[in-house]
């Protein structure tokens, strides 16, 4: 099993029994690019943590990013990280809920939004 199938069935395994999974659209925009729309599959977590992964199995949810994840810190407050298709985990930093459309959340320098499909 390579390194990206082990992690990827990790994350699967360990999210399998607390949270649940729905479809969405997603909307992700890294700096100064253009925001780019996916659907998805969108799973979250009692304490509105979430992660959002493709709808194709084993396939990215867009370039070489399988999962994006966002644990919840605080009020309106997370930590955003990513799992590549290399395996690799990129933390992409901490993020406010956008208090006019709580769909999106902004970090320094890009902005994620999860909508209901």
């Amino acid at each position: 099993m390579s390194k990206t199938s082990s992690l990827l069935l990790f994350f699967l395994l360990f999210t399998a029994g607390t949270a649940s999974a729905s479809e969405a659209i997603c909307e992700i925009q890294a700096s100064g690019e253009a925001m780019r729309s996916m659907p998805c599959d969108f799973s979250a977590e009692s304490d509105g943590s979430f992660s959002v992964q493709s709808l194709r199995k084993d396939g990215p949810l867009y370039d070489e990013i399988l999962v994006v994840s966002l644990a919840m810190t605080g009020k309106n407050q997370g930590q955003v990280s990513a799992v590549t298709k290399n395996g690799i985990n990129s933390r992409w930093g901490a993020v406010n809920r956008c208090l006019s459309d709580k769909a999106c959340w902004n970090g320094e320098d890009f902005r994620i939004c999860v909508r209901a499909k």
